[in-house]
This record gives C-alpha cells, structure tokens and sequence, in this order.
C-alpha cells in the first residue's frame, strides 16, 4: 500500500537526465548501488551523484544511501567524492586537491625544462586518521593491507611505430572529419 514508486537508473542515464531536469521534483530518497563508480570527481556520473544526492538531502531532507561491494580504494584520495556525495563537508576538505595535500607528502621532480609534483609517499598518521573519521559516515571493512598503500610509479615507454601500426593510423585519421576526432581515436 505505499505511495513510494521506485526508479531504477544507471548512472549513464543520469548523467543525461540532469541536463533535463526542468522543473521536476527531486526523489525524496537515493540509493547508489556500486558506488565505486563515483570516485572520480570530474567524472559526469559523479557529478550527476553529487547533483541528485544535494537535490535530494535540500528538497526533502531524504536519505542518501551509497553501497558497494568494492574494497576501499589504494588511493585515500578516491574517498573524497563518495564521502562528499553522501554528506557534504564531512571531510572538511573543499576539494579532492585540498586532501591530497594534507595526506601526501609530495616532492618536485625536474624533467628536463619541466618540474612537475610527484606524490613520494602517504602520511600514515592522516590516512589512519581519515580512515577513523569515515567509519563515523559509513560502514566499512577494511583489510589490513588497504592502509598500507602502495607506493605510485609511472614509466613512460616509447616504441618506434610498426608498419602496421602505421597503416592502422591512418585508417582512423583517413575516418575522421577533423583534427581533433583524430587525435582522440588514435
């Protein structure tokens, strides 16, 4: 006998609708199944998220629900998002970049005529810390090993192109209608 009507969407669709969303009321509940999918702040599902989530807590002052069956992420940083989705400020960082400075302990790395910032390593104390203040918003589990994060590497590899490589290129680039299709096909 209950009014409630429940939608399912994926965050695809999401994404699209909150271009759409006109004069429509907000859900007076939301419930985010593999959650994990919204920690990329730039990311237009996790700005959808954040949307409906805000929409959802200022029109009906609703639940909010974010689940998944994915551990916590090797980088703390990936938190930020879903903590921000689920409550805002909980954190008390303003944004992701705010958090990676206070968890990261970051050295400048010269590159020729470039220096850029590299992240050495993570302030133990902080993440544990993070990790404690979490656990007040969400339940987790975390294994032991997820706090003791791995060290980033990146490598840069380059190869002389093949003559089929070559071919393949340009195929796509013959495809495209204009430079930068080009580029982001090959």
């Amino acid at each position: 006998g209950s009014k409630i009507q429940p939608t399912l969407i994926n965050y695809d669709i999401l994404a699209r609708e909150l271009s759409r969303r006109g004069d429509r009321p907000a859900p007076h509940g939301v419930v985010f199944d593999e959650f994990s999918r919204c920690k990329t702040p730039t990311a237009e599902r996790t700005k959808a998220a954040m949307w409906l989530a805000h929409a959802v807590a200022e029109e009906h002052d609703g639940f909010v629900i974010g689940m998944s069956g994915t551990p916590a992420p090797k980088d703390p940083c990936d938190w930020w998002s879903q903590a921000e989705i689920l409550c805002p400020g909980f954190l008390r960082e303003g944004s992701v970049g705010s958090l990676r400075q206070r968890l990261a302990i970051i050295e400048k790395v010269q590159l020729e005529t470039h220096a850029f910032p590299k992240i050495v390593a993570w302030r133990k104390p902080e993440v544990e810390l993070l990790n404690k203040r979490l656990q007040g918003l969400v339940q987790v589990t975390m294994a032991k090993d997820c706090q003791d994060l791995p060290e980033l590497r990146r490598e840069v590899v380059s190869l002389p192109p093949t003559p089929e490589t070559m071919r393949a290129a340009r195929l796509l680039a013959g495809t495209c209608v204009n430079a930068a299709s080009a580029l982001n096909k090959l």
